[in-house]
């Protein structure tokens, strides 16, 4: 199957790129918060609705693009290489729920006139029972301005999507290593409706998004660093023309070239096992691919973004400079949604689990 970025695709982020461009560049000042970051909120929200962003998985019928995850992971890449101060990923996963279950949603969104958000941390559980209640702490970015929230629920009948309205829950803000993403640590303990509750996974989504958001915050970085090092100059000679640093950047783009084709791999699974009627994530062949990458590009992209700021010397280090804003990104979602290490035990997990279907591991593992 082909699983890289048509040509269609590719204008697509082209087109996405541009509009981002056109915004001022992120930055934050010296000493900032996340309330000083530029561009601001409403200038960062008003360009992505303008573009239809938000409905890249809602059906034309609705008022998308009727598009799948591939298409959405293009774009997330390309709010990673701005570091966008806005909840994209959020935004865009939530909605392709929100189209099936709850319209009333979808419309404000994609109108503008709401913001919808998604935990990058934290757990809730429901209880059963003919009125379910949910509680759980939550890592929420944007919560403050945030209208919805759609989160990813633990329930004893399977996994299930929260998407209700956030009535007060704002949380307390907490600081958190992204200056352009604001977190808040939200407690939900209430009673929800049956239409709050959804029999569908969206943490794969989530997951997916982020690890495409990182790989575009990685290629940002790479991006930059080449640039710096075909001006700066020592010993008379542009520092790119030295033989190590040269081998660090190439082992630099191998890597980001193994991350991409992960994400857009897991991504092309994803969609596949949709269009088969996969709903809850039972496809174990996607669910595989989806861990594997987040996994490999959350360690990966850490290392490249270190590597980077090597590369660069002194400068990389100051404020000023702004490398920092998308290290700060990278760190976060190498964090957010399920870390490398908890990938890798659901991984283990699972390939335990097939090896005894098949007759293997005879010894009962503890």
């Amino acid at each position: 199957m082909r699983f890289d970025f048509s040509e269609e695709q590719r204008m697509l982020a082209d087109s996405v790129r541009r509009a981002l461009q056109a915004l001022p560049i992120t930055s934050v000042p010296p000493a900032g918060t996340a309330d000083d970051v530029e561009p601001g909120f409403e200038a960062a929200g008003t360009a992505l609705t303008e573009l239809g962003l938000f409905g890249l998985l809602v059906p034309e019928g609705q008022g998308g693009l009727g598009l799948g995850l591939t298409e959405a992971a293009a774009v997330a890449m390309e709010a990673g290489r701005a570091a966008v101060p806005f909840p994209v990923i959020e935004s865009i996963a939530a909605m392709g729920i929100a189209a099936r279950a709850r319209p009333d949603i979808c419309e404000a969104v994609l109108a503008g006139t709401a913001v919808v958000t998604a935990p990058n941390h934290g757990r809730l559980e429901a209880s059963s029972g003919s009125r379910p209640s949910i509680h759980g702490r939550l890592s929420v970015p944007f919560a403050e301005r945030a209208r919805y929230l759609v989160a990813p629920v633990a329930s004893s009948s399977g996994p299930r999507t929260l998407l209700t309205e956030l009535n007060g829950e704002r949380g307390v803000r907490t600081d958190g290593i992204d200056l352009t993403y604001p977190m808040s640590r939200v407690e939900l303990s209430r009673d929800v409706s049956a239409n709050e509750l959804v029999a569908e996974r969206t943490d794969r989504v989530l997951g997916i998004l982020a690890t495409a958001e990182l790989v575009g915050a990685a290629a940002y970085c790479l991006e930059r660093t080449i640039g710096y090092m075909k001006e700066r100059q020592q010993f008379g000679k542009v520092i790119g023309s030295f033989q190590a640093l040269k081998h660090m950047a190439a082992d630099c783009q191998v890597s980001l070239e193994g991350m991409k084709a992960s994400v857009e791999y897991a991504a092309a699974l994803h969609d596949r096992a949709t269009q088969s009627g996969d709903l809850n994530g039972d496809d174990g062949e996607a669910e595989t691919a989806f861990r594997t990458a987040k996994a490999f590009c959350s360690e990966a992209g850490l290392n490249l973004a270190e590597q980077c700021i090597q590369l660069h010397g002194g400068i990389a280090f100051t404020w000023e400079y702004g490398l920092h804003l998308h290290f700060r990104r990278i760190t976060r979602l190498a964090n957010a949604h399920g870390t490398a290490y908890e990938h890798r035990d659901v991984l283990a997990g699972m390939a335990l689990d097939r090896s005894r279907s098949y007759g293997g591991l005879a010894v009962p593992v503890t």
